[in-house]
């Protein structure tokens, strides 16, 4: 049984490098441009990952995070995120402390995507 991961990203680019990532580990892999997108996936699938961008139109990462956390409080979530406008504010941190597992600060690179995916993973949800 193959595990299946949500990836929530805005940039083209980055939706399409990290899905190719979890692929090429053999996950099966949705995508959605922005939280809201996101939310009607997760309606309708079982996910075991949500890996999500914080900064997005629509609605953006830390909402999403708030909201899965409430409506599936065992999914495993990796929030990912270059920083922001403002760098009085740890972005990252704030999405740990509204129930990110893990969070990864782009650019990363592929090992360390998948690092961080197998140690969130290997907590038990």
């Amino acid at each position: 049984m193959s595990l299946r991961a949500l990836v929530i990203e805005d940039d083209k680019v980055s939706l399409l490098l990290v899905s190719r990532m979890l692929e090429k580990r053999g996950w099966q892999v949705d995508a959605a441009g922005n939280g809201r997108a996101g939310m009607a996936l997760m309606a309708d699938r079982r996910y075991d990952l949500v890996v999500t961008d914080i900064f997005m139109p629509d609605q953006e990462g830390l909402e999403t995070i708030s909201q899965i956390r409430r409506t599936y409080p065992g999914l495993r979530i990796l929030a990912m995120s270059a920083g922001g406008a403002r760098p009085e504010f740890d972005y990252l941190a704030i999405a740990r402390s509204i129930g990110a597992t893990a969070t990864i600060r782009k650019p990363f690179t592929p090992s360390a995507l998948l690092a961080q995916v197998d140690q969130i993973m290997a907590v038990p949800s």
